[in-house]
């Protein structure tokens, strides 16, 4: 009877003796075959056996007086089994009893009345919940000390009776049981919220925080010692664990607590007008507006409030990140980027990329007429590429319209032009709001950032080690999976924003300098020049492109005309301001969308000089041009390595910008290809090739006479093949040819031309000879008239 309750009745040091006493006593009860000597000792001679037995007994070992129950019905095992029961009953009964008397205060909870808001809201009602949960925490943690009281006084005997793993686990399992029926009596009685029972408010009560927390620590120490007997739940819960007859009520109030503050907070913390809302903080160091930092002032405190109550983490990671998170990042990715702000609305971009790709497929190898005819499998394919080409002609040199003529002479007019027209909402914010949008995408990913590496490192330190829990498990992986996820579509909107804002800038803001004004030189300037016009003189007419918001008109001309790098030079100061507020997160993408749309936006406006045939125009202008790109995107690179320094926790690395300026290598490389083309071909080549790059000549395919044309060999491969009609060599008084000399690298790796010679002066290694006369001061449109007539064309 003492053992059953020897936390009360026995103390540490004694305990071990009393152990063995029970022991000695049950062995002797136990032993039929020294009963039954007893028995037949008394008939024949009492005392002489008693002598003999007790001799016995006092030499017998421990070891010995076990073998003695072979001769028990249970059996030497079975006798083993039933003594290691009996220690885990004494254990039970005592951890019972003392767990009991502990817990005995707090049986009777505070009654609520079901769905009596007033009665829940009253603040005497509140205080005494309050107070029981707390009394509740403390005397589970009374328990938990109360184990280790076990451990430390009591366990020593117990390993010495062969049960010291048992007796933990079975202690710690007896606490829980009798915690367990003082849990659900919470829910039953109204004092922790649930919807089954009606509660008007559904939330974690006062107090309820701490509690959950010890409870997990005591189920904790049942999952770090196991009970030796595994023993079923009890009907209606899903396992032994505590925390999880209140995890379902927790949860859904959290969750419920988290939809309140989005409807009634969250969701309108960036309300408003967007010239209100979208302000710079502190210019022009924070560029972020002030709403986004108080929405993620309310996603911290959302997230720090129930861990402040007590709750676990690894209950509270779930609710939040699902329910609250997801939806307002969400939300705030659609104010901050508008549907309408993509690059696709700016339809010459993708024009200009179709055309710069195809550019990259061809390597800008330029054939002539007689290559192509030359490389026909047949005559009948070598006939139906003459006739192709003839109608092509009669196209190039067809006399423009009276409304075109007028453009031109106020303007460059390219060909695709209606393709820089755009809706006026997508370009209506001016770009100081798209910057502050842009930035708020940035400080959204950092404070995301912030969020994970808080999750994560409190699930691990909440985490036992020796034995790791389902629920942090669970929560580690949801940390793991889910928020990468949010990063990745916040990213996306951000990248999104980015390539909007580089096309809107070239193709926008920049309309007129590269599209209107590039290389563009009026009849009457290009008259005194000494240098040709295809079309006739007119009223000049003002340009209909908006005026920058971005850019003043700080392009200088040289000699009348306005070149790339009077265009680049007094904006490059622009351009690196607005790389220094770019989100660290997004640097390099937009450095890179910047320069390549740059790069193809200046590639066709080349491409559409040349299929005018205005070689001579824009030959002098292109090295220098080049150059000056490079040197632009080179300092742009530069401030984005600069940033890998200053924000070294900003998520850029060297890698990225490595990768990024091979990008861009990338892109001048086909610039440079062109304009190598330009050094060593005829206006009238140059408008051929780019004729069938921008599609307006149809090349032989499956359905033409001859067949399908051969694949066309490469750069290295048709450069070696001689063949009728190409450029002559200097010798012969033909075009000239390019230099075997190594050209000078730029900042980009990209071997630059350097200074070349123009193709309206004469070589200084050749006379004179038919390439002069081709390319003489003669307007165009004297000589389109002239190749229309010899073709037979009609005006």
């Amino acid at each position: 009877q003492a053992l059953t309750d020897y936390r009360r009745h026995l103390e540490p040091s004694a305990f071990a003796a009393a152990l063995q006493l029970w022991e000695r006593c049950h062995r002797e009860s136990r032993r039929s075959e020294f009963m039954a000597s007893k028995r037949r000792g008394a008939e024949d001679g009492a005392d002489e056996l008693h002598e003999e037995d007790e001799s016995a007994t006092a030499s017998l070992s421990s070891r010995q007086m076990k073998g003695d129950f072979c001769g028990s019905s249970l059996g030497e095992e079975g006798e083993e089994e039933l003594v290691r029961r009996f220690g885990h009953w004494f254990v039970w009964q005592s951890s019972l009893a003392a767990a009991e008397l502990v817990l005995a205060p707090w049986d009777s909870p505070q009654q609520v009345p079901p769905g009596d808001a007033e009665a829940w809201k009253r603040a005497g009602l509140g205080l005494k919940i309050k107070k029981h949960l707390e009394g509740l925490t403390s005397a589970v943690q009374s328990l938990l000390d109360e184990l280790a009281c076990e451990k430390t006084f009591y366990n020593e005997a117990w390993a010495s009776f062969g049960q010291g793993e048992d007796h933990l686990g079975v202690a710690a399992a007896a606490m829980v049981e009798a915690v367990r029926p003082r849990v659900k009596v919470l829910l039953s009685s109204g004092t922790w919220p649930t919807a089954a029972y009606g509660s008007p408010v559904l939330e974690v009560p006062a107090g309820g925080g701490r509690l959950i927390q010890v409870l997990e620590k005591l189920d904790r120490e049942v999952s770090r010692r196991r009970e030796p007997r595994v023993r079923p739940p009890q009907p209606g819960d899903a396992s032994h664990s505590l925390v999880d007859i209140l995890l379902p009520h927790v949860t859904g109030a959290l969750a419920g607590s988290l939809a309140t503050l989005d409807r009634d907070i969250t969701s309108h913390a960036l309300d408003g007008s967007n010239d209100v809302i979208f302000v710079p903080l502190r210019p022009p160091t924070l560029i972020y507006c002030e709403a986004v930092v108080t929405l993620w002032r309310f996603i911290h405190d959302a997230l720090d409030a129930p861990l402040s109550l007590g709750v676990p983490v690894d209950i509270v990671v779930k609710p939040f990140i699902t329910s609250y998170l997801g939806e307002v990042l969400e939300r705030t990715g659609q104010r901050l980027v508008r549907p309408c702000e993509r690059k696709e609305a700016f339809r010459m971009a993708a024009r200009a990329s179709q055309i710069v790709a195809e550019l990259a497929s061809t390597d800008c190898a330029v054939d002539s007429e007689e290559d192509d005819v030359a490389a026909a499998p047949t005559a009948e394919g070598a006939a139906s590429l003459r006739r192709a080409h003839s109608r092509s002609k009669r196209t190039f040199f067809r006399r423009s319209t009276d409304k075109n003529l007028a453009e031109e002479v106020s303007k460059n007019s390219v060909a695709e032009g209606k393709l820089l027209d755009v809706e006026q909402e997508v370009t209506s914010p001016p770009i100081r709001q798209v910057m502050v949008r842009l930035s708020s995408v940035g400080f959204c990913l950092t404070e995301l950032g912030g969020v994970h590496s808080k999750l994560f490192r409190q699930v691990n330190s909440g985490d036992d080690d020796g034995c790791p829990t389902a629920r942090h498990n669970d929560a580690r992986m949801l940390i793991c999976e889910e928020l990468p996820d949010l990063q990745e579509a916040l990213q996306e909107r951000g990248l999104t924003l980015v390539r909007y804002l580089a096309a809107r800038l070239v193709y926008f803001e920049l309309r007129a300098e590269l599209f209107e004004k590039l290389y563009f030189i009026p009849p009457d300037k290009a008259a005194g020049a000494g240098m040709g016009s295809n079309t006739p003189s007119a009223t000049p007419g003002g340009s209909f492109t908006p005026s920058s918001s971005f850019v003043g008109d700080g392009a200088g001309a040289k000699g009348g005309m306005v070149t790339l790098e009077a265009v680049l030079s007094p904006r490059e100061e622009s351009f690196l301001s607005l790389v220094e507020q770019i989100p660290a997160a997004l640097l390099v993408s937009f450095a890179v969308e910047l320069g390549t749309q740059l790069t193809h936006a200046w590639i066709y406006v080349i491409v559409d000089y040349l299929r005018k045939q205005k070689l001579d125009q824009i030959f002098p202008h292109l090295d220098n041009d080049q150059e000056a790109l490079a040197n632009t995107l080179g300092a742009i690179m530069k401030v984005a390595r600069r940033r890998v320094h200053a924000d070294a926790l900003g998520g850029l690395t060297v890698e990225e910008c490595t990768n990024g300026e091979r990008r861009l290598e990338e892109v001048q490389r086909v610039a440079q290809c062109l304009i190598e083309e330009t050094h060593s071909r005829t206006a009238e080549e140059l408008a051929r090739y780019v004729a069938k790059v921008r599609g307006d000549i149809a090349q032989a395919d499956d359905t033409t006479p001859g067949g399908p044309r051969p694949p066309t060999p490469p750069v290295r491969e048709r450069s070696q093949t001689p063949h009728g009609g190409r450029t002559k060599s200097p010798a012969e008084g033909g075009g000239r040819q390019r230099s075997a000399s190594p050209a000078p690298v730029n900042a980009f790796g990209v071997a630059a031309t350097g200074s070349c010679i123009s193709p309206r002066s004469p070589s200084p290694i050749s006379p004179a000879g038919p390439t002069d006369e081709r390319r003489s001061g003669k307007p165009m449109w004297q000589k389109a008239w002239k190749a229309t007539k010899r073709l037979g064309g009609k005006a």
